[in-house]
């Protein structure tokens, strides 16, 4: 009797756990090195609008009786949406781009504390994130930014301004944000991120 109620909270404890793992990876920027000895000094065009989606950590998924996790769960991420910008000597393609805090306090982790080249082109979507919590309580954001481009000769453009703002759990929709001068675009995460699947032991 005793050993089929140890199988019997065996077999429970198994079915509540999560149930699947998906093990993610997010394609990073990299750290952009000038060279000033192309003698260039004209800056890039600034950057134009720039679309923003901001997407909040989350508890496990659960219904019948099992839960369903990935290893995405405790990371907040904001993807930046935006034409590159021109410049008279660096391909558009080639441009680097640097952000800054201009009002507000970013999660920690956010921002590469670097001037950085996109692992692909900004209208397809730059994707930073930072450890938010694998929970679905998360706090509000509000947050303002400013991007520059930067040409290979190392020339900054003008700031452009970045509005960020997400109403955390207060809300059913956790996407939140826009840049200053177009609506809301929503960037499909899914083209950046990579998941596979792997059972929980």
């Amino acid at each position: 009797m005793r050993i089929s109620l140890i199988l019997a909270a065996s077999l429970l404890a198994w079915i509540a756990q999560p149930s699947l793992s998906r093990a993610c990876s997010f394609a990073g920027v990299s750290e952009f090195m000038p060279d000033p000895s192309l003698g260039d000094t004209v800056a890039p065009q600034p950057v134009g609008s720039v679309d923003v989606r901001v997407s909040r950590g989350h508890g496990p998924d659960c219904s019948g009786g099992r839960c369903q996790t990935d290893s995405c769960a405790d990371l907040g991420t904001m993807g930046l949406t935006f034409t590159p910008p021109t410049d008279d000597r660096t391909a558009s393609t080639d441009l680097a781009y640097r952000l800054e805090v201009a009002e507000g306090i970013p999660p920690e982790g956010l921002l590469p504390g670097f001037t950085f080249l996109p692992p692909f082109s900004p209208s397809e979507g730059i994707v930073l994130s930072w450890i938010d919590g694998d929970s679905d309580d998360q706090e509000p954001l509000e947050f303002s930014l400013r991007i520059y481009a930067v040409d290979q000769a190392g020339n900054e453009s003008p700031a452009t301004a970045i509005e960020v703002s997400d109403p955390g759990s207060s809300a059913g929709c956790n996407v939140g944000a826009r840049g200053s001068a177009l609506p809301l675009l929503l960037l499909p995460m899914g083209m950046i991120a990579r998941r596979r699947f792997r059972r929980v032991r």
